[in-house]
């Protein structure tokens, strides 16, 4: 294999996102984050394919139904497609029943994933010119934002010690491209020799497929401070 070229394997993991995050990852223009250790984190390496899960709601018909039981009965087209809405593409519309966690979002159901090409093990503080194009955003804007999810972190009583930007935790930094396509809609492609990934443009792309479905909308850009891909629902 020549050198810098990483192979993928076909096993895939899942990665959960807050709406915000979910729509920084989606406009494009970001190819790194960072994440604190723990099962989700350590198990993502140079050739992971990572698939993204985001909150998520639909009509008030399904509220009392299990997520793929839901997701079941929209996909035979009872009663329609559009009524999926991910809350990454904005606020939830009021006719929309409960807003479902992150973590509930069936893989089948995935709109994009991540093809990871590097990770490295550093400090959070660790803030380079080519860090700060990665991740999109400023270091004072990092800053704001780290600091809201370890806020939100004890906000549902979680321990934000050792968390916060001055803490300056050991992360996982992660390097990647983005593929706007259900995983495994891509993966099949890929094991028929069709594939052909819908790599994410350096800008927003947003003549791109939104989600698994055909039928749903193609998302607009809109902007966002939050850390991207750290880990909370």
């Amino acid at each position: 294999m020549p050198p810098g070229l990483v192979r993928f394997r076909d096993g895939a993991q899942p990665l959960n996102l807050a709406a915000d995050q979910a729509r920084k990852l989606l406009d494009g223009g970001v190819s790194q984050i960072r994440l604190r250790p723990g099962a989700m984190a350590d198990r993502i390496e140079a050739g992971s394919l990572v698939w993204l899960r985001e909150p998520w709601a639909m009509m008030p018909w399904a509220d009392r139904l299990a997520p793929t039981a839901a997701l079941q009965k929209l996909m035979q087209g009872k009663p329609f497609a559009d009524d999926l809405h991910f809350l990454a593409d904005g606020a939830k519309p009021a006719e929309f029943g409960i807003t479902r966690f992150s973590r509930t979002l069936p893989r089948s159901h995935s709109r994009a994933f991540l093809r990871v090409t590097d990770v490295e093990n550093d400090q959070l503080q660790r803030w380079t010119a080519a860090d700060e194009a990665a991740l999109g955003m400023t270091r004072d804007d990092y800053i704001a934002a780290w600091s809201a999810t370890a806020r939100a972190i004890a906000s549902f009583g979680g321990d934000p010690n050792g968390l916060r930007w001055a803490d300056n935790p050991r992360v996982r930094i992660i390097t990647f491209r983005l593929v706007r396509q259900n995983i495994d809609a891509w993966l099949g492609s890929q094991r028929e020799g069709l594939a052909q990934p819908k790599l994410a443009a350096a800008g927003p792309e947003t003549a791109a497929a939104s989600s698994a479905h055909p039928d749903w909308p193609v998302r607009g850009s809109a902007p966002s401070a939050t850390v991207p891909g750290h880990e909370r629902t």
